[in-house]
């Protein structure tokens, strides 16, 4: 019979995991401004809902060629019904992003309410899970990549449902084995972990006798099909292969591979490589910073990494040491930790590249805290009580940060551009001129892709990434002197002007917001 305190547990795992639904969804036009990753892909999926073609017409890409380097191609594709609803906003085009979060998080909980008895342990996962500040803070943007960590939980939620089934179900593990496929379609960088992840499990599984032989065939046999155009775009990759249509699917070719820039990204040999990636790991892991403040921020990490990694620590030791305390989580996310060692030994280490390894990490920090708390009150309400802190203290910070509009905030996010564009066009000019911001512009104001590739001009920039530096209406390249030209109206962040040589007598101006429009006298 389910006592009291049993079930205030789990009352309290019920509202933490609807409080942090909600707090995934809620105001998605934070953080302000489009990252510029969103921008180039929100057009992409425009044009993909409406005209059937990438900005580069290519029909139905399995991946996206975007900036020359490619871009995974499934959010785009999540992207198109919204687009189609609601048009494209930087609140519509998050929302896939929060849907699969929350539904990864709901499938999880739905898992673990079906599968373990101990609601306290319920609890402390929901806790940790649900307010996580990644999780929380990836749900709340729409990069591309992201998406892949979400898959492999609903996999291995998948795999846990049809490991506790009471007869040998194979649609639950062809639904995990989908689930992964999505995760490869998802994230160029998880090819190094999902095919260790699909064999431990498997190997797990059958060990278990959890599944027969045939079960594997045949879910291995529907990811094959499945993965088999991204199988083809991996091969027309490493080879420098040519662009062809399978279908209406376009096998894309890229202009360089993004690949060359996050494996082992250091030079003097594969010695110092490994040595940098060693001590950019040990700094990421301690501390939770990758610089990148769009991912984390200093100190507060993936899961308050300081205070977290000791009970990582415990977990691990204590699992080894009990093994008749091990559940079906234990050793489904430590196969998933084993298998993503390629991924920290050879991926530059940042937030969004290592993705794949915060799930695994996260629950082992939860585990430990369980094991730590489970036999005395008084820890358990101190387990509450810091957590609650460190939440609000995660919660301001996020606040504060992502809505102030100056200094530091991520330059990569234009902030009110679509204002300035919007103010710009009301003008009446022939052409818009700013400095490097084709995918905002894009974003913002949408053009038929046959227009954009028929008008556009390109530059290279270092590492192979692509830009446009004009296109119809646009011209975004600015000279050190802003000379006035009739039919032009030019938009200059206000902090910038000092950098340009600006007789203002020559201009009308307008200030909107963080941006200054500058049109000639001769133009109403």
């Amino acid at each position: 019979m389910e006592t009291r305190e049993n079930k205030n547990y789990s009352y309290c795992a019920a509202i933490i995991l609807f409080l942090g639904i909600i707090l995934r969804f809620i105001n998605l036009n934070i953080p302000l401004g489009v990252y510029v990753d969103e921008a180039i892909s929100g057009y992409d999926s425009w044009c993909l809902a409406y005209y059937g073609v990438d900005q580069h017409l290519a029909s139905y890409p399995v991946y996206l060629k975007s900036w020359g380097t490619g871009q995974s191609a499934l959010y785009a594709y999540f992207g198109i019904p919204f687009i189609k609803a609601f048009g494209l906003s930087i609140s519509v085009y998050r929302l896939p992003m929060a849907i699969i979060s929350c539904l990864s998080l709901i499938l999880f909980y739905y898992t673990f309410r079906k599968t373990q008895k101990n609601t306290y342990w319920l609890l402390v996962v929901f806790l940790i899970f649900a307010l996580n500040p990644w999780h929380i803070m990836k749900s709340r943007w729409a990069l591309d990549c992201n998406l892949a960590p979400d898959f492999i939980l609903m996999a291995i939620s998948c795999f846990v449902l049809g490991y506790n089934s009471p007869e040998r179900n194979n649609i639950k593990y062809i639904i995990a084995s989908i689930f992964l496929v999505l995760a490869a379609y998802s994230y160029g960088a998880s090819w190094l972990m999902l095919p260790f992840l699909t064999i431990f499990i498997f190997t797990f599984l059958y060990r278990k006798k959890r599944i027969r032989l045939s079960g594997i065939a045949l879910c291995l046999t529907t990811m094959g099909i499945l993965l088999f155009p991204l199988i083809l775009f991996a091969i027309q990759l490493f080879t420098g292969g040519e662009q062809y249509s399978l279908g209406p699917l376009t096998i894309t070719a890229l202009s360089s591979a993004r690949h060359d820039s996050t494996v082992l990204p250091y030079g003097g040999g594969i010695w110092n490589s490994l040595y940098y990636q060693l001590l950019n790991a040990i700094h990421l892991l301690v501390t939770g910073d990758d610089t990148y403040r769009r991912n984390t921020f200093y100190l507060i990490g993936q899961f308050y990494n300081l205070l977290g990694i000791p009970f990582i620590i415990i977990a691990i030791v204590y699992l080894i040491k009990r093994k008749g305390e091990r559940n079906i989580f234990d050793a489904l996310f430590a196969l998933c930790l084993i298998a993503s060692l390629p991924t920290m030994f050879i991926v530059d280490p940042s937030v969004h590249h290592w993705n794949v390894i915060w799930f695994p990490l996260i629950y082992f920090v939860a585990r430990g805290i369980f094991i730590s708390t489970r036999k005395a009150v008084w820890r358990r309400y101190t387990f509450f009580a810091v957590i609650t802190c460190l939440s609000f203290g995660f919660g301001w910070k996020y606040i504060t940060f992502f809505t102030a509009k100056d200094t530091p905030y991520p330059s990569e996010f234009r902030v009110d551009l679509d204002e300035a564009i919007t103010a710009a066009k009301e003008k009446g000019c022939e052409k818009i001129c700013m400095y490097q911001a084709f995918a905002h512009t894009l974003f913002y104001d949408p053009v038929d892709p046959h227009i954009f590739d028929a008008t556009k001009k390109m530059k290279t920039l270092k590492g192979g990434i692509e830009v446009a530096i004009s296109y119809a209406g646009y011209e975004l390249e600015l000279p050190e002197e802003i000379i006035p030209v009739h039919g032009k109206v030019y938009i200059i962040k206000t902090s910038d002007l000092g950098n340009y040589r600006i007789d203002f007598n020559k201009f009308h101006t307008q200030d909107v917001s963080l941006y200054t429009l500058l049109w000639s006298n001769d133009t109403k």
